[in-house]
């Protein structure tokens, strides 16, 4: 036996390695008490502070949760859920109007998606025979017949039936641009193609997206629906109660709206009302110079229909249209054009007049009415070159009336002839080489005159009309109101008396 084997020694233990000792911190190297010191006032400090902060803190500054926390005796507690509010019934009729809403989306989209199918299934399709048909006397020509050299096109372009230039064309424009213009434009058609299939592509997964969350939303009705089972009676009278109470919710806030519409289209008129009173003033001195010519004809007649740019506003608008109509019939002319102020009125117009529209003004009611307005107004008329302008817009008479009114103006030529044949001017001694000029001013100037005044008055029995149209809604609200009321006390009455008479009936069973 050797004399190591036979002395007694200590154990070896194998000592953690770092990674399963760093767990332990400062706490592992028991001789380094400094860093051990250092750490521990550190954390005291920042205990320290943390108290200081809790202790003087604002109570309404921000914290994560605290829309859900309450604090109670200087302890932050997460306040408890509440229950839902709907009642089953009620859920299941959200889910109806959800499936509703999502079902209309969705064909909103198919609808769109249909149509951009329509317009692109043809790029890239190969093009049809006989597009083109090419007399010729012999048949050794239609054997030697090339269409290229016919056509004088590049073969790129035969299947084209109008925009086919021809190949000096093309070598022109490619030597005006340097010969980018064409593939310029070629690759402008190539990303312009590339974004609409993209675009078909999104709308494709839209549709499809909105299709799936109807499927489910009709899934989660249907197993409401299984758990209602044994409450039909009592669930269709809670599910009618409640589709009258929403109707009744809904009938007041347009009433809420239709009132505050009212209040403010009143004070708008008092301000337009106060401005139509003190323009009248302008019109009445050019009818004693020039006179009134309603019945006054030309080769060529300009009608400037006034109508609005916004809806809500009654009948005025359709009021305008008819005259326009009726004169024209009236008067029989043939060279008629429309230069139509406001947008109300070219969509009602449109319809039957298309061909016949010069020129839309719209959103002159968005800012004041100013007679440098009325002044742009009437350049884009002059440019029309007109014999006879014939305005037609409502007169402002009171709050609750309008009067659809023509005026006529008449063009330098026709009022230097109206002034020759003995008219209303023919009083007034006008001579000089500068009566020509004086003359021209004058129609200028008459009709910028007349457009503003009409703008004006125009705008007045806007704002009558619509304040008299938003208190017939409010009133008509009301009394929707009213009957509504009346049949959701019914429907309640009656469900409670059901019930009072099935639990009599019970109690008499068990009695008996």
């Amino acid at each position: 036996m050797a004399l190591k084997d036979a002395v007694k020694r200590r154990t070896h233990k194998e000592r953690a390695q770092p990674a399963a000792r760093r767990k332990y911190g400062l706490l592992e190297k028991k001789k380094d008490y400094l860093l051990r010191a250092k750490d521990f006032h550190k954390k005291e400090a920042t205990i320290k502070n943390l108290r200081r902060k809790a202790e003087e803190r604002n109570p309404d500054e921000f914290y994560f949760a605290m829309e859900k926390a309450r604090t109670k005796d200087g302890v932050h507690q997460v306040a408890t859920a509440e229950p839902n509010k709907y009642s089953q019934e009620q859920l299941r009729l959200m889910k109806t109007q959800d499936a509703g809403y999502l079902n209309f989306k969705a064909q909103t989209e198919k609808k769109k998606v249909e149509r951009m199918q329509e317009s692109l299934h043809m790029i890239g399709a190969p093009a049809g025979p006989r597009r083109h048909v090419v007399f010729v006397d012999e048949e050794s020509e239609v054997k030697a017949f090339d269409p290229v050299k016919h056509f004088d096109t590049p073969a790129e372009l035969l299947d084209r039936s109008y925009n086919r230039p021809t190949k000096a064309q093309l070598e022109n424009a490619a030597a005006v641009s340097g010969g980018t213009a064409a593939a310029s434009r070629v690759a402008r058609a190539e990303r312009r193609k590339v974004a609409t299939y993209k675009e078909l592509l999104q709308r494709t997964a839209r549709q499809e997206a909105l299709g799936g969350a109807s499927q489910q939303v009709e899934y989660e009705k249907n197993v409401m629906a299984q758990h209602l089972e044994g409450f039909a009676a009592e669930g269709a009278r809670s599910v009618s109660t409640l589709a009258v109470k929403l109707r009744m919710r809904s009938v007041g806030n347009i009433q809420k709206i239709t009132k505050a519409m009212k209040m403010v289209a009143a004070s708008k008129m008092r301000s337009a009302q106060a401005n139509t009173m003190k323009a009248r003033g302008i019109v009445a001195p050019f009818l004693r110079l020039l006179g009134d010519l309603p019945s006054a004809q030309g080769e060529k007649n300009v009608w400037v229909p006034i109508t609005t740019d916004r809806g809500l506003c009654g009948g005025i608008n359709t009021m305008v249209a008819k005259y326009v109509r009726t004169g024209m019939a009236a008067l029989g002319a043939e060279n008629n054009e429309l230069v139509i102020i406001g947008e109300k009125g070219r969509s009602v117009m449109q319809r039957d007049m298309a061909s016949k529209i010069y020129a839309t003004i719209a959103d002159t009611g968005k800012v004041k009415h100013t007679f440098p307005i009325a002044c742009a107004v009437a350049e884009d008329i002059l440019k029309t070159e007109y014999d006879v302008t014939r305005v037609i817009f409502n007169r402002f008479v009171s709050a609750i009336a309008q009067k659809p009114t023509i005026a006529t103006v008449l063009s330098p030529d026709a009022l230097e002839k109206e002034a020759e044949a003995g008219g209303a001017i023919d009083q007034y001694e006008i001579e000089g080489p500068d009566r020509p000029e004086l003359l021209q001013d004058l129609a200028e100037f008459q009709l910028a005159t007349t457009l503003f005044t009409a703008m004006l008055e125009n705008n007045c029995s806007e704002q009558s009309s619509r304040m008299s149209a938003m208190e017939n809604s409010t009133k008509n609200a009301g009394e929707m109101l009213g009957k509504l009321t009346l049949t959701y006390n019914r429907t309640r009455q009656a469900g409670i008396t059901t019930e009072l008479s099935e639990i009599i009936s019970g109690a008499t069973a068990l009695e008996g």
